[in-house]
């Protein structure tokens, strides 16, 4: 969830009023799938797509609906980014090792 104050004309630095607080959910993408990419010295890297139903970005994490825990499991290289396409537009961040928080489910911290 992200925080949004209403006085938006204060200027860059500014004190928001606890009851001017909104929460606004943060936006869920369709995506058939993502793309974990790992990049080591030199040119070596390694990656790999795995199929999955919606990812959420959030303050601090990704979470990634409808992904295959095994396969998480099986990884032997924590990942650097995580990078989706949702509605013509490629979205990428820096990640961490992933945790699984639920049948089907795995959270990405975001860096």
């Amino acid at each position: 969830m992200r925080i949004v104050g209403d006085d938006r004309s204060a200027g860059q630095s500014y004190t928001v009023h606890p009851y001017s607080i909104r929460i606004l959910p943060m936006p869920l993408y369709q995506s058939d799938s993502i793309l974990l990419e790992a990049y080591y010295f030199g040119d070596d890297c390694e990656s790999l797509r795995l199929p999955c139903g919606s990812v959420c970005v959030d303050a601090g994490a990704i979470l990634v609906d409808g992904i295959e825990p095994l396969q998480l499991q099986a990884l032997r290289w924590t990942p650097d980014f995580l990078s989706f396409d949702a509605q013509g537009t490629r979205h990428r961040y820096p990640v961490s090792r992933p945790a699984l928080v639920g049948p089907g489910q795995a959270r990405f911290a975001l860096l």
